[in-house]
């Protein structure tokens, strides 16, 4: 692979991964947790540092995100959508309990 194609795939990277926490601001739930579980997967792969630092960013603006819309009155997503796989993503991030915490226990008690 000539170099003008490695820098060309590392500038669109970077510019996704920039761009994904915009997308991802009226998404759902389940939408948000996929790219989020996304980002962290890529970010687990032997990254350039740089770009391990803006998957890092990337995720806690995304964790934001879901906290944002698990502390809303109306989620963008049914309770029901709360089954294992979802939960195991939601204690894996590092959510803002003091915004989220009422609402996420209420819709699993």
């Amino acid at each position: 692979e000539s170099v003008s194609a490695c820098v060309n795939r590392l500038a669109a990277q970077k510019n996704m991964l920039a761009a994904l926490p915009g997308i991802c601001k009226h998404a759902s739930l389940r939408q948000v947790l996929s790219v989020y579980s996304r980002v962290v997967e890529f970010r687990n792969v032997e990254t350039a540092k740089d770009l391990a630092s803006l998957c890092d960013g990337t995720a806690q603006e995304l964790t934001s995100i879901v906290s944002q819309i698990l502390a809303r009155e109306h989620p963008a997503c049914p309770c029901d959508e709360l089954k294992t796989h979802t939960l195991n993503v939601l204690c894996g991030m590092q959510l803002d309990w003091t915004v989220c915490e009422e609402r996420l226990l209420g819709s699993v008690a």
